[in-house]
């Protein structure tokens, strides 16, 4: 019954561990997000690059689970190439480790029970202060206590636990399986990893049962290897509801991490008396010997593991992606607009935001597509081509709705994440913009449905009239120009793209009071009928609305405090 409370306690333990995870790495997202924002803004085809912003990025959110996921939903919504993506997750597998070294240097080096209680204490207060960078640093403070914590009641509990001589003889008996031992303990970690969702505080556990002495060093180094494998199956899931290359992204992870496993395991006793060479040579004690300094070897050892198999595979990068391929064949399918979806263990609302002014910028040619087709609808004659060109505008209807949708999904969740003032002022500033869009995708609808009872009625512009209509969407089309410029640019030279859209709507104004002033005087060539007339009455009146809408999104644009800076590729397939 004692070892029945023990485990439950053990059980409590690793759930603070990994809250005082999330607390640390939300507070780091907040003070770091602007930054690591535009890091992944920055990513090109390098993967040497990728691999640096992937282990960067992981180090700050903590968990190489929740960053993977993250990677998964940019690949299916079309923001990352599946070689971007690979780079990105063998730099995350890298920036993981952060949390290993965090406990094996700040966990055993001295009573940290002495130190987490007084670090809180003298912390949670500060937390009441206004100060939003003060605030941010001292929530990352409470999460490192918590952390400090976690681990002392760990390394208690685990005390309490080697008394109980039954459970030793169990564990015992699993680490005298010979040449199947290592093996088992893979299995271990992998299933650990599995049920907890966390590589992070499996292997703060890990750490714990070797500096404890319950399981040997090598059996440590098997189930960090365990772990490895065992944190890809979150982006798997994950990926279960995604298009196709987006599970290629995720089936790299796992291909990734299972070929460490197959050259790392065999190799192990090799790889176990060089770490333990070069920990002697640091510390004066071997981990093969003493359990004291084992945390530092498997710290050691998870890094170097991660770091040698980056080093092995980065440059067949192009070769795993072909790979996964050939294992999930078919097309990637039509890449879908905000997939988002995010670690179960860690927020990344401060990531997510990229992706949210991405799928902006991604709903801003959308509609310049929807406009470019209610235009071609206008100037068609060929019935057949016409009849293509409204079955398409009823799609692209259908694909607003959709969207507009999915937008209410992401910011309905994004407003309940816990994320910085600056990513809040963002998030305020797109939902303006996409209101205003939406409001001008309605517009287009509505002209496009005065074009189909137009054409459904045999009803004639003159010459004239085309042209007037036409020379009035070119003039919106420059509106679509000046959104996507603001969008790309700094703010000074965003301000500019508002000045030349309120310039713009006054001469659009002016020509279209004259023309409707033209459309209300007598005909007396009666070059358009009565119906003709009122239809091009009509439209004038929704290119009106339709550029007042336009005007607005672009100086919504312009108050976002942190635009995308350059241009944004959105591939729908690798190259």
């Amino acid at each position: 019954m004692n070892v029945l409370v023990q485990i439950w306690v053990l059980l409590g333990t690793i759930g603070l561990f990994i809250f005082g995870m999330k607390v640390m790495g939300e507070a780091l997202q907040k003070s770091a997000g602007r930054r690591l924002r535009a890091l992944l803004a920055q990513i090109t085809s390098s993967p040497g690059r990728g691999v640096l912003a992937g282990t960067l990025i992981t180090g700050v959110i903590q968990s190489s689970s929740a960053v993977t996921v993250m990677i998964v939903g940019f690949v299916n919504a079309g923001l990352l190439r599946l070689r971007q993506a690979i780079a990105l997750i063998m730099g995350a597998n890298i920036g993981t480790t952060f949390t290993a070294w965090l406990v094996a240097l700040f966990g055993f080096n001295f009573d940290i029970g002495l130190l987490a209680i007084p670090l809180l204490s003298l912390v949670i207060p500060m937390l009441l202060v206004s100060n939003a960078r003060f605030k941010n640093v001292c929530q990352v403070l409470v999460g490192f206590a918590l952390l400090l914590l976690a681990i002392n009641l760990l390394k208690e509990t685990m005390q309490a636990l080697s008394a109980d001589e039954g459970l030793l003889a169990w564990v015992a008996g699993f680490q005298q399986q010979g040449f199947f031992a290592p093996w088992l303990f893979v299995g271990v970690g992998i299933a650990l990893t599995c049920l907890l969702q966390s590589s992070s505080a499996v292997m703060a556990l890990t750490l714990v049962l070797c500096a404890k002495g319950t399981i040997s060093f090598e059996c440590g180094l098997a189930m960090v290897l365990g772990e490895n494998v065992g944190t890809t199956v979150t982006a798997l899931i994950a990926s279960s509801v995604t298009n196709q290359m987006a599970r290629r992204a995720a089936l790299s992870h796992l291909l990734f991490n299972l070929f460490g496993l197959l050259w790392a395991l065999p190799l192990l006793g090799v790889i176990m008396q060089g770490l333990s060479a070069l920990v002697e040579a640091v510390t004066g004690a071997s981990p093969m010997v003493s359990s004291a300094v084992q945390p530092l070897g498997l710290a050691l050892f998870h890094t170097s593991f991660n770091l040698v198999n980056t080093l092995l595979l980065v440059g067949f990068i192009p070769r795993i992606a072909a790979l996964t391929g050939r294992l999930l064949p078919g097309k990637s399918g039509k890449t879908s607009t905000l997939r988002h979806v995010s670690g179960s263990l860690l927020s990344t609302g401060e990531m997510s935001i990229y992706q949210a002014q991405c799928e902006v910028i991604r709903y801003v040619r959308q509609n310049t597509a929807l406009f470019a087709t209610m235009k071609a609808y206008f100037g068609e004659f060929n019935p057949q081509r016409t009849a293509e060109l409204a079955a398409d505008l009823d799609r692209r209807r259908q694909e607003a709705a959709d969207a507009h949708l999915r937008f209410e999904r992401f910011f309905a969740q994004f407003a309940r994440e816990d994320v910085s003032r600056n990513a809040q002022q963002i998030a305020q500033s797109l939902l303006y913009l996409i209101s205003d869009l939406d409001t001008a995708a309605a517009q287009i609808f509505r002209l496009s449905d005065v074009i189909r009872r137009k054409q459904a009625h045999n009803i004639w512009f003159a010459p004239e009239a085309r042209q007037r209509i036409f020379a009035l969407f070119e003039q919106l089309d420059r509106f679509h120009t000046l959104l996507e410029q603001a969008l790309n640019r700094i703010s000074s030279q965003a301000l500019q793209s508002a000045d030349r859209a309120r310039a713009l709507r006054n001469d659009l104004k002016t020509d279209l009071e004259r023309y409707q002033q033209l459309a209300l005087q007598p005909d007396p060539d009666e070059e358009m009928s009565g119906a003709a007339r009122v239809i091009f009455a009509e439209m004038l009146s929704y290119i009106d609305a339709l550029s007042l809408s336009l005007l607005k999104t672009v100086e919504d644009a312009c108050e976002i405090h942190d635009p995308i800076r350059g241009s944004v590729p959105f591939p729908s397939a690798e190259s």
